[in-house]
């Protein structure tokens, strides 16, 4: 029955339901979560309703502690309302271990796709590089062909050549 404990636990209860309303916010109705926390809810507002209020106003108005059964009854509701917070903690963990396994596998397989991209960017360029290489080896063979053709036509073309001087003689 102490001032101090009775605001302390005013305040915490207060507090205590601004998180309710803050959790309940933060899940979509009728998901598991959901109905959980409404329950936890529900558990300690009759907590509150039907044991902790009456135990309060018997210890300020009759100035007696509440019996033990008293005690051990609220005991055991806010051991249920911790375990279904507790239950409610383990569903969030559980749903937020499975989204990172899916952003990890989305991941692993986005990496993967970009690998083989590069792997066919590699490729694709070794191609083309050795398509080119075998182009530019053709063209230096012909290149060297025709300038062994230009070479002997030349050398042919001055044997032959035919000059005629002013009393029109020929010369070899």
């Amino acid at each position: 029955g102490e001032r101090a404990f009775l605001d302390q636990f005013r305040r915490r209860a207060s507090v205590l339901e601004s998180r309710f309303g803050e959790l309940q916010s933060l899940l979509s109705p009728g998901s598991q979560p959901h109905d959980v926390l409404q329950a936890a809810r529900q558990e300690f507002n009759c907590w509150e309703r039907e044991i902790a209020l009456p135990m309060i106003h018997d210890r300020e108005v009759m100035r007696r502690p509440p019996p033990l059964s008293e005690r051990q009854w609220s005991r055991t509701r806010l051991d249920g309302i911790r375990s279904s917070l507790a239950y409610l903690g383990q569903l969030q963990a559980d749903a937020f271990a499975d989204a990172n396994s899916l952003a990890e596998r989305h991941r692993v397989l986005q990496t993967s796709g970009v690998a083989v991209l590069c792997f066919l960017a590699i490729g694709f360029l070794i191609a083309t590089s050795s398509y080119t290489f075998a182009a530019f080896r053709r063209h230096i063979r012909k290149v060297e062909q025709a300038e062994e053709q230009i070479r002997s036509i030349i050398a042919a073309t001055l044997d032959g050549v035919v000059t005629f001087d002013e009393a029109r003689a020929i010369h070899w």
